[in-house]
């Protein structure tokens, strides 16, 4: 083969191969075209090169769907009772009714001094008063009997007049002729005394106390000093 030949056939094999590389690249949009056109939206399209990763239709995502109601709450039944069902009973509650204050107690004892007054002071104190006065006779023979006596009485549980208490009184007693106050047999009496009230119905009221008396019995001239038990029953009303 002559140098011409070879030269000849070398540019006819160089021009195919240029016009083989020139078809191939105008088809490779076909493709990518072909292959676009085939995702219709509801698939994943896989593409090679720009040209197709541009046609590739990019699907948004859904939006979150939103969170349910919350359940409703259905009211409670109404408790409905036959006939002859009994209903339960109502719950009643009970307050201790708060005892009654006693302001005053008037009463008799089998005393020297028989009246007896008693003022409340305070829930535990009270004052206790005894008197007597009785005159006999008329003229220059009129002769009498009394006397006074005070004390002061602790009540222990706050309910003064009614319950436990402590006391002490000093008074007294005289007894002789009307005007003669000179001659007048007396009685200076002491006493230290504990008892107790009993209140019914917060109207009528008993006492009975005990304790120990100093005496001291006689005129301005001669007396005599005595130590002696003392005893006192007592009945009366309360307010």
């Amino acid at each position: 083969m002559t140098r011409n030949t070879q030269t000849a056939i070398g540019v006819v094999i160089g021009m195919l191969m240029i016009h083989s590389g020139t078809a191939w690249a105008q088809a490779q949009p076909n493709r990518a075209g072909n292959r676009s056109a085939a995702c219709n939206g509801t698939e994943v399209c896989v593409c090679v090169g720009a040209a197709c990763e541009a046609q590739v239709p990019r699907r948004a995502l859904p939006p979150a769907p939103p969170a349910p109601p919350p359940p409703p709450v259905a009211p409670a039944p109404p408790v409905v009772y036959q006939q002859g069902m009994a209903a339960p009973a109502a719950t009643v509650v009970k307050h201790k009714k708060a005892p009654k204050k006693l302001h005053v107690r008037l009463g008799l004892a089998l005393d020297f001094l028989p009246l007896n007054l008693d003022l409340r002071l305070s829930d535990h104190w009270a004052l206790n008063t005894s008197f007597m006065l009785v005159v006999v006779g008329s003229g220059h023979d009129k002769g009498f009997y009394g006397g006074i006596m005070g004390g002061l009485d602790y009540y222990f549980k706050g309910r003064a007049l009614d319950g436990l208490r402590l006391g002490a009184r000093v008074g007294v007693v005289g007894v002789g002729a009307w005007g003669q106050w000179h001659d007048v047999f007396r009685f200076v009496i002491a006493r230290a005394v504990i008892g107790y009230n009993w209140t019914f119905d917060d109207i009528f009221s008993v006492g009975l106390e005990g304790g120990l008396q100093y005496m001291r019995v006689g005129d301005h001239e001669d007396h005599i000093n005595l130590v002696i038990p003392h005893a006192q029953l007592s009945f009366g009303f309360v307010f």
